[in-house]
């Protein structure tokens, strides 16, 4: 999934994910819960992006 895709998802800029990416910035705790559940069920992130 792109980083333009998985922004929408989470509703923050793609520049928010390439920081979290790249260790520059680390998600709040509501988006840190949300990279959770999305990385143990990629099948959600994936029927979302769809």
């Amino acid at each position: 999934m792109s980083q333009p895709v998985f922004a929408s998802l989470l509703n923050v800029k793609p520049a928010t994910v390439r920081a979290w990416e790249q260790g520059q910035r680390t998600p709040d705790d509501a988006a840190s819960r949300l990279l959770e559940i999305l990385s143990n069920n990629v099948e959600i992130a994936d029927e979302l992006a769809s």
